[in-house]
């Protein structure tokens, strides 16, 4: 399946649910490493990311970084009171930060513009799962 990819792996970090605690990052760069040996499109890990300090020790070992449950919960807890939108877009920045700072020179299509688009997406992505943004 991972040669046959395209656009990039999203390799789930652990078994369980979504928002748990994040899992031995030993063994997800192990397994960030055995997926590149058969692909290659990036590799974003997701489950169990929650903060820009997770998101940062992602980004060390990983192409991209995928951050869901902490999203909708900053929404939830905000609901639909006006500054919902400011809460999470600082969220999220804090979260781009954090990777930018953390991921090597050497990450596959570390693109800056690409990397921004696909946190734009990520973001509208769990807007439209709540119910908050309608795409066009």
């Amino acid at each position: 399946m991972a040669r046959q990819s395209q656009g990039f792996v999203y390799y789930v970090s652990l078994t369980g649910i979504t928002g748990a605690k994040l899992p031995n990052l030993a063994d997800v760069s192990k397994n960030v490493e055995k997926i590149r040996k058969v692909t290659r499109v990036p590799v974003a890990v997701g489950f169990g990311v929650a903060t820009p300090e997770d998101a940062a020790k992602v980004a060390a070992i990983a192409d991209g970084v995928i951050v869901g449950s902490a999203i909708v919960k900053l929404i939830a807890a905000h609901g639909q009171k006006p500054e919902m939108v400011k809460h999470v877009a600082e969220f999220v920045r804090s979260l781009k930060t954090a990777m930018r700072a953390a991921q090597p020179k050497h990450a596959r299509h570390a693109d800056p513009h690409l990397s921004s688009l696909k946190a734009r997406q990520t973001c509208c992505s769990n807007l439209t799962r709540v119910g908050l943004f309608k795409p066009h």
